[in-house]
């Protein structure tokens, strides 16, 4: 899935939240991002139910974090 977000919402990511490695080279892609936000947002519905699908709720959000109806603040 190929991300579409506007050129000003890739500088930030690129700035503040995207994953570096110990040389500062940028080793994550934007939709890696959100997968990994989306798992661990995700990760606290755990708490609440011991049998809930976890990859149901991480696609879920997902799928709000790449379509921009959720962004998670930092």
């Amino acid at each position: 899935m190929a991300l579409k977000l506007p050129e000003n919402s890739l500088n930030v990511l690129k700035h503040r939240y995207l994953l570096r490695n110990d040389k500062g080279e940028i080793v994550e892609t934007p939709e890696q991002l959100f997968k990994r936000v989306a798992k661990n947002i995700s990760l606290a519905d755990v708490k609440y139910n011991k049998n809930i699908d976890l990859k149901k709720i991480e696609d879920i959000f997902f799928n709000m974090l790449s379509n921009l109806d959720f962004l998670k603040n930092s």
